[in-house]
């Protein structure tokens, strides 16, 4: 069987691709359990460039919230798709380095990118399942993927 292979380009839309619907699959899915419908979801992204008024904004909102979020997922794949073009073992070791870039992801976003939105997102620390959800989703369905795509990129032909 032969393996499938990218370029940079094709390694960042994939892992950006796949990082984000995998990604914003499993917070559906949490939070569709626990009631809260997929739009608020969306609109809450967008709260981070809108505020309370992401609420009141409707489907809108929600369309930004989604195109804010696939923003973040290729921005992502395509930070590390660059570092991996730099440092080998990013692309040798994918498992390994995916999983780490993931609880990077979820350092960076957590702790940077949301404080300084203008989200709500509640006090530190999350409850315990929320924490776990949010953990195994950005290390397993972000990171993991991202570093996958990367590690599928053709090594240059060599030259004579």
């Amino acid at each position: 069987m032969r393996r499938i292979t990218f370029n940079a380009a094709g390694a960042i839309l994939a892992g950006g691709l796949v990082a984000g619907v995998l990604d914003i699959s499993a917070v559906f899915g949490f939070w569709a359990v626990r009631g809260l419908p997929f739009d608020r979801i969306l609109q809450s992204i967008a709260s981070s460039l809108l505020g309370r008024e992401a609420y009141a904004l409707g489907a809108a909102a929600a369309a930004l919230g989604l195109a804010l979020h696939f923003a973040v997922s290729f921005t992502f794949a395509a930070a590390y798709v660059a570092v991996s073009s730099r440092v080998r073992a990013l692309r040798t070791r994918p498992v390994v380095f995916g999983l780490a870039y993931g609880a990077l992801a979820y350092v960076i976003m957590t702790f940077v990118v949301v404080p300084l939105s203008r989200a709500e997102f509640g006090d530190w620390p999350p409850p315990a399942i929320n924490l776990a959800a949010s953990l195994f989703i950005h290390l397993v369905l972000f990171g993991l993927p991202i570093a996958l795509a990367a590690s599928r990129i053709a090594a240059a032909p060599t030259r004579p």
